[in-house]
């Protein structure tokens, strides 16, 4: 590689970084100005309005696995992205199934009647 294409490499990167920090920093303080709001985000959005196990899960398990993952693309820095694990993405779709299915149970009423009765 010349020199011309490692710099205009290396200047890449840090474009990509500097864009990655600023999305970061305007979700960060729209987020903390209230301009984005995240009151209820974790709670249930019938008439209880308590604390929902399905939305606390999917949202744990995804910030783990995105955890994860960057942590395997910051030890092994190459060109390509490393290959995402298949227990990783098994996790993630069946917390995202669970997910769906609460929901799909709370807004369907006719998955409700046969219970009720």
């Amino acid at each position: 590689m010349s020199m011309e294409t490692e710099t205009l490499v290396r200047f890449v990167d840090y474009e990509v970084w500097f864009l990655i920090g600023a999305f970061f920093l305007l979700i960060g303080y729209q987020i903390l100005t209230g301009k984005i709001k995240t009151d209820g985000l974790l709670s249930t959005k019938d008439s209880k309005g308590g604390l929902s196990p399905a939305r606390v899960q999917l949202l744990v398990l995804t910030l783990a696995a995105a955890f994860y993952y960057l942590m395997q693309v910051i030890s092994k820095p190459t060109a390509g992205l490393p290959a995402a694990p298949k227990e990783m993405l098994l996790v993630l779709g069946g917390s995202n199934l669970f997910y769906a299915a609460r929901k799909a149970y709370t807004q369907l009423p006719w998955l409700r009647s046969n219970k009720q009765n």
